[in-house]
């Protein structure tokens, strides 16, 4: 976790994201300048986050580390870089995320790492 003052935290739910396989392959080919595999997450604020918005917009979502959470199988732990639209004026920045998903359900949440400006 990040615990720098400098930085503006969000946590936000997934409700909706892609296959483990999917996620799996975007890792595999993260940086490769010839294949192109973008993967996106439907996100949500919770309405007890005092948010005034309630759905979010993820782009150029990049995966950096994924990690076993569960004994299971279904829980992962990914870490990387998105971009996500901080308001309606169409003002993107980018930020550092670090996200818990279950793969079966395909729910989980996701935190933004954004900086102060």
């Amino acid at each position: 976790m990040n615990t720098n003052k400098n930085v503006d935290v969000k946590i936000l739910l997934i409700k909706k994201g892609p296959s483990r396989d999917k996620l799996l392959d975007a890792f595999k080919y993260n940086f490769d300048k010839v294949v192109a595999l973008p993967i996106s997450f439907c996100v949500e604020a919770d309405e007890a986050s005092g948010y005034n918005f309630t759905t979010v917009e993820l782009s150029e979502i990049k995966i950096i580390s994924i990690s076993h959470v569960g004994e299971d199988g279904h829980l992962l732990g990914l870490k990387g870089y998105c971009c996500w639209r901080v308001s309606e004026m169409s003002l993107y920045k980018y930020c550092n995320y670090e996200a818990i998903y279950n793969t079966q359900t395909r729910q989980g949440t996701i935190t933004l790492y954004t900086p102060k400006d």
